[in-house]
């Protein structure tokens, strides 16, 4: 993959969570660039069945269902160091056209020196 790095300076801890009514709840917390995040909302992203045979799940990603937890420094950098990301992240759910050229999926945040 063609994944540019950025500082965890550039990058938050984002909460996704969209409600799909009797059928369940996509979820998921991640770390991605503020970037990659801005860009994403507006955008209609379509899941597939994680809910189940015939679920064909989608959501419009908004500031409702994808929140930002925190974006200090060392908290992105231990989220990240101990791979706490879990369930739903919307970005790897996008299409190919949301990249922009010579990027499949996005930016990698990646921890190292002090913060700037």
């Amino acid at each position: 993959m063609n994944r540019k790095n950025v500082a965890l300076t550039e990058c938050g801890i984002y909460r996704f969570l969209h409600d799909c009514g009797r059928m369940g709840t996509v979820s998921g917390i991640f770390v991605a660039s503020k970037n990659d995040v801005n860009r994403l909302y507006g955008q209609t992203v379509f899941f597939g069945e994680v809910l189940g045979k015939h679920s064909n799940t989608s959501a419009e990603i908004t500031e409702d269902n994808l929140m930002l937890v925190d974006d200090r420094y060392d908290h992105v950098c231990m989220f990240t160091e101990l791979n706490l990301a879990n369930g739903i992240n919307p970005l790897e759910f996008v299409s190919e056209t949301f990249w922009e050229e010579g990027e499949d999926n996005g930016c990698k945040c990646v921890c190292g020196g002090d913060g700037n």
